[in-house]
């Protein structure tokens, strides 16, 4: 009889095993249907239970799905196929401040957008969903404090049984501290962090669009490149803060007198640069300039410290130089050094021709400081005597080039190249310590000479020239420091009188001598002289050399003589190339010469030996008899 029931799941027969009862093969059929009724009974209390855990795993899995709704992070709201709002989360209350009550029932457009958005983003949204099924971008929405915040946003379709969309599904996440971040990690990257001007790289990118819209306006676009003068004096006395303060301060003035559409960039420690567009003539540019210089030159308060500060400026036109942007910005540099090789504080205009000579100028500036490195410098060394007693009374270090391949070069020949660059007081101070060193040597042979030194208005000028003197000094304490005579050109020392006065003050102190070289090519005058606590003048060889074919340069000579003695000063007359000219000078009353009618320069190894001729044959008895 039990191959006449339903097949059942073997699982549920196992589980119910208990119910289930064995039905003997030899029943009446009474007896057969109460059983059968007492099995379908057992069954469908079996499927009920079953339907019951069913029931219960999906009221579950729907708590849960609240849970996760309302928890989750992320704003998210329903909206049926009209678009109305039918159900959304506690995060979105947190992002935007609007409560779940007044948003349900309202159509999506109650939802707030920012300024940022609009009719093209909502087109592009139903575009991506009817095309993609789906859709996800940025977009500002307003909160209900009327602050913007910037939303990562998902929207997706579900459709019913038939496939009709019946609910849109957006997700919102609040990216604002993200987009934050990456503001500031943008400002880092173009904006430099002291003055907060553009840096190199935003520089750059404004460059090429102020190029574009000169050659769309064609209208010139000057570009400028600032250095300021003396900055590293400022940071050297008064610290790197006070510099800093300096270089922000000096931001500030730049940025008051530009135009809303120039652009100013600080590309380097104390180098700016200006962007001026749209100019009406390239005859703007130094009207410009004069307004620049004018808030430049304003004296600074830092620190309690006054500070006189001027810069050098080089510009570049784009229309006139018609050059890429690295090119503008080179010739631009370019011309900024010109206008400090010019004497600062000004403008140059960059110009072809002239660049040609500047760039052989960097050139051989280049490689004199590799002939530097090479040891190709040396000293030769040019005596001068006392005409009456016939002594030996000093010798002038003087600079000589051993070229590779032209030979022994002059000063002449180099020296104009180093002229005002930083190399030019390495050199000097080279050139004094091997005239130390030097002395040491003779003093050490009983050569006892006053050896002078030419000196640069920028090594003298420089603050620190006094320390370092001292320090060469100190290396050589056998020596007797007035025996080192520091020559300087009238010209130099009258270009910055005070300051000339307190440098040679300070040397004055360590024990050295100081001669006027060259009197005679400069103001000459008693105002300027007075002051100056010099010992020594000595008289321009070009005066000298000319003193017996024009009776200008004698007389010239003798007021120089007659000044000298009025002030108890020696004279020494550089230019002596003959005897007639020592003759002429003793019976001026100068007897201090220095010449190649005495002796040429000569190498230090010689200067012993000719020392020793001079003594032995007695040249100059010659010349008084002359």
């Amino acid at each position: 009889m039990l191959n006449k029931f339903p097949k059942f799941d073997a699982e549920l027969l196992r589980r119910n095993a208990e119910a289930l009862v064995i039905v003997p093969t030899r029943v009446d059929c009474a007896e057969n249907d109460v059983l059968r009724m007492l099995y379908e009974l057992q069954v469908h209390q079996i499927e009920l239970e079953m339907q019951n855990d069913e029931l219960r795993q999906e009221q579950a899995r729907l708590r849960l799905a609240a849970n996760v709704f309302h928890a989750c992070l992320e704003a998210i709201v329903i909206l049926n196929r009209k678009q109305i709002i039918v159900d959304l989360n506690q995060a979105f209350t947190n992002i935007t401040g609007f409560s779940r009550g007044e948003m349900l029932g309202q159509h999506r457009r109650c939802i707030p957008l920012g300024r940022n958005n609009h009719a093209g983003l909502i087109f592009s949204l139903w575009r991506g969903l009817k095309r993609d099924n789906f859709w996800r971008g940025e977009i500002i929405l307003r909160r209900k404090n009327i602050e913007e915040t910037t939303i990562l946003l998902a929207v997706s379709p579900l459709n019913d049984e038939q496939g009709q969309i019946e609910n849109y599904i957006c997700i919102m996440t609040d990216i604002s501290h993200i987009k934050h971040y990456e503001a500031e990690l943008e400002y880092i990257a173009n904006y430099d962090a002291l003055t907060g001007v553009p840096n190199r790289r935003l520089l750059a990118d404004r460059l090429n669009q102020s190029i574009s819209r000169a050659k769309r306006s064609n209208l010139p676009l000057a570009v400028c490149y600032l250095d300021l003068d003396g900055f590293k004096s400022v940071n050297d006395q008064y610290g790197h803060e006070t510099g800093d303060l300096l270089l922000v301060e000096i931001a500030q003035r730049l940025l008051s007198v530009l135009r809303a559409e120039d652009t100013l960039a600080r590309v380097g420690g104390d180098e700016f640069v200006m962007l001026l567009a749209n100019l009406p003539t390239e005859a703007e540019c130094p009207l410009v300039m004069e307004r620049i210089f004018s808030v430049i030159n304003q004296p600074l308060m830092i620190n309690q410290y006054q500070l006189d500060i001027t810069a050098s400026i080089g510009i570049a036109m784009y229309l006139q130089d018609d050059a890429s942007p690295d090119s503008l910005l080179r010739n631009a540099d370019y011309a900024m050094y010109a206008a400090k090789q010019s004497g600062k504080n000004r403008f140059h205009l960059y110009d072809v021709e002239q660049e040609k000579r500047l760039q052989v100028h960097r050139q051989q500036l280049h490689y004199l400081n590799e002939a530097f490195e090479r040891h190709e410098f040396l000293l030769y060394y040019q005596p001068k005597v006392d005409l009456i007693s016939g002594l030996v009374c000093g010798a002038e270090a003087l600079l000589r080039w051993q070229h590779p391949e032209q030979g022994l070069l002059l000063p002449k020949a180099f020296m104009h190249y180093i002229d005002g660059a930083e190399f030019e007081i390495q050199l000097g101070d080279w050139i004094m310590l091997q005239a130390l060193e030097q002395m040491q040597i003779w003093a050490e042979a009983e050569l006892n000479l006053i050896v002078s030194v030419n000196v640069s208005a920028k090594q003298l000028l420089e603050k620190s020239f006094s320390m370092r003197l001292a320090l060469m000094l100190s290396s050589f304490p056998n020596l007797n420091p007035n025996c080192l005579e520091l020559e300087i050109l009238e010209t130099a020392a009258l270009n910055d009188m005070t300051q000339a006065i307190a440098a040679i003050v300070a040397c004055k102190k360590l024990g050295v001598r100081f001669a006027l070289d060259d009197f005679g090519t400069g103001y000459s005058s008693l105002s300027y002289f007075r002051p100056l606590p010099v010992d020594v003048l000595k008289i321009d060889q070009s005066f000298v050399q000319n003193m017996l074919n024009e009776d200008s340069n004698l007389h010239l000579i003798e007021g120089i003589l007659r000044l000298a003695a009025a002030f108890d000063r020696p004279v020494v007359a550089e230019g002596v190339e003959s005897a007639a000219h020592g003759a002429a000078l003793l019976k001026l009353g100068c007897h201090l010469c220095q010449g190649f009618g005495i002796a040429r320069p000569m190498p230090a190894q010689e200067l012993p030996s000719w020392v020793s001729r001079w003594e032995a044959n007695q040249p100059w008895q010659k010349i008084i008899d002359a």
